[in-house]
């Protein structure tokens, strides 16, 4: 008597498995949602814990600075930053969509940005940014979604190259110098969002974008270094 009872009790379970991941798996309609590629642009703002370092360092200020001339230093502490991405995903089905290229730019804001560094030489230096840019390569991930018509939101894990070039000033008693500086390195970034309002195959979103993991190409990493948020509007 108990083994039809677990013989019916395990079929029913492995079709009961069987069910939801052909619900997860397999889109619901293929003919109503084909791939098709999203479009998305917006803007963000957002805070980053640990500036990456200045690499390439110019001329004219290491002739004034000499012990600066191979220090890579970080040249802020945590500052804001406020810029506009754009991106674009190809959708493969109702639930899974796939992250391709994107790109940001932005500028650094905020008190951050002025700072005092110690040279290997023991001198004291004071750092102030008059100018930087941000940019960030977006490069291809992985999101999952969901499919209702009335709201829509996901997530999704992607990678992106980091490049920044700085101008700045650098003070040491009666001696300033102007200077320019670039650098670059790596980060994974989450990306959460949800969209509350559609018109047509427009998406009105707001996401929220924490950098998981970040590193220098040949310098220091850190884990949960920054973070953005943003609205944007996705085109299916």
């Amino acid at each position: 008597m108990c083994e039809p009872r677990r013989r019916r009790s395990a079929t029913y379970v492995a079709s009961a498995v069987l069910s939801l991941l052909a619900v997860v798996v397999t889109p619901g309609d293929a003919a109503a949602e084909p791939p098709h590629f999203i479009w998305t642009g917006g803007l963000f703002g957002g805070f980053v814990r640990e500036p990456p370092v200045v690499d390439d360092f110019s001329t004219r200020a290491a002739l004034t600075f000499p012990a600066l001339d191979s220090q890579r230093f970080q040249f802020a502490h945590g500052f804001g930053l406020i810029g506009v991405d754009l991106r674009a995903a190809i959708s493969v089905s109702p639930l899974v969509y796939i992250p391709l290229l994107g790109g940001r730019i932005g500028a650094p804001i905020g008190p951050g940005l002025r700072r005092n560094i110690t040279t290997p030489d023991g001198t004291m230096v004071h750092v102030e940014l008059q100018n930087a840019a941000w940019g960030e390569l977006l490069l291809p991930g992985i999101g999952l979604r969901t499919i209702s018509d009335d709201i829509r939101f996901g997530g999704s894990v992607q990678l992106a190259l980091v490049a920044h070039a700085i101008r700045g000033a650098l003070t040491h008693g009666p001696n300033t110098s102007e200077f320019t500086g670039t650098g670059s390195s790596f980060a994974v970034y989450g990306d959460v969002f949800v969209c509350p309002a559609k018109r047509r195959s427009t998406w009105i979103c707001a996401y929220a974008a924490p950098a998981l993991y970040t590193g220098g190409l040949d310098g220091p990493s850190a884990f949960g270094s920054g973070f953005l948020l943003g609205l944007r509007v996705d085109v299916d």
